[in-house]
């Protein structure tokens, strides 16, 4: 081996060689044998059981098609007559999705819920007569099917007045 042959050829100067040779095999023995103990914890395995989600963004853009929208755009264009809360999570389950993310507020501004913080909401829309929730709507839908949503309550994510009141994670 030609640690051992440097340790005959240089005598103390191969043995030092040798010594710390042993120390970095050590050291990466060490390491390795860290690595091989990691374990996810509950909530990763969890994560990782979700495999298959589903991730449902409409907004202003969807009526306007255009694919970014600049927060100018009227309100009254979204209206989602056929919208069906029940319908999107049994189209979910039955495509073998464990789960759906909905994005409640988009990067123009556009919040799918009635938010008091803005006036560019579904709220200024005619869907369900300026009453409609699409957001509040999904999560019990969703649960219906396995008992599992969560809601993040407002201000969870960040206090901005601006920041979205609600984020939605709902489990299949």
């Amino acid at each position: 081996d030609g640690i051992y042959l440097k340790s005959l050829l240089l005598g103390n100067t191969g043995r030092r060689i040798r010594q710390k040779e042993d120390r970095k095999m050590k050291t990466t023995d060490i390491i390795d044998r860290r690595l091989t103990q990691i374990v996810p914890d509950e909530r990763q395995i969890r994560f990782q059981e979700t495999e298959f989600y589903a991730f449902v963004h409409f907004s202003v853009n969807t009526y306007t098609d255009r694919e970014w929208g600049d927060g100018t755009e009227p309100e009254s264009l979204v209206c989602p007559d056929s919208f069906d809360a029940a319908q999107w999570a049994d189209a979910i389950r039955s495509a073998g999705m464990k789960g759906l993310i909905l994005t409640c507020k988009h990067h123009d501004g556009f919040c799918l819920w009635p938010s008091r913080y803005t006036n560019h909401t579904i709220a200024g829309s005619p869907f369900r007569g300026g009453k409609g929730d699409p957001v509040k709507e999904a999560a019990p839908a969703a649960k219906a099917g396995s008992g599992s949503a969560s809601i993040s309550p407002p201000g969870t994510a960040t206090t901005s007045p601006t920041a979205p009141e609600r984020l939605t994670t709902t489990f299949l």
